[in-house]
């Protein structure tokens, strides 16, 4: 790293020195440690929270689907369409909301 470095400038030596200095201390490296380990759970919760919101607005346009076709749909059909999060079963059962006879016929793919 020192070769990198222009031994004559000073900023640059000071940032490298307090480089070091962190490095060499357990307690700001555990405390850097935690902010990463910190970022990365809030990174994770904010995009399981993005495809659950996606998986519920899949659900949603798929009992509006229903109901536009068949007027109504029953109650624990909608419960069960609501509570599938996988995004590739939703897709193929938006598909299917268009293309079913009946609701029973829909409702049977479902379970």
């Amino acid at each position: 790293m020192k070769t990198l470095l222009p031994i004559n400038e000073t900023e640059v030596n000071e940032a490298y020195q307090a480089f070091l200095r962190f490095n060499q201390d357990e307690e700001l490296r555990r405390l850097a440690d935690e902010r990463l380990i910190a970022e990365l759970d809030f990174n994770t919760s904010i995009l399981y929270a993005k495809r659950e919101g996606l998986a519920e607005g899949k659900a949603e346009s798929i009992l509006l689907t229903l109901t536009k076709r068949f007027k109504t749909v029953p109650k624990p059909l909608e419960e069960q369409v609501l509570a599938i999060t996988d995004l590739a079963r939703l897709e193929k059962l938006a598909d299917f909301a268009f293309d079913c006879e009946t609701l029973e016929e829909f409702g049977g793919v479902v379970k």
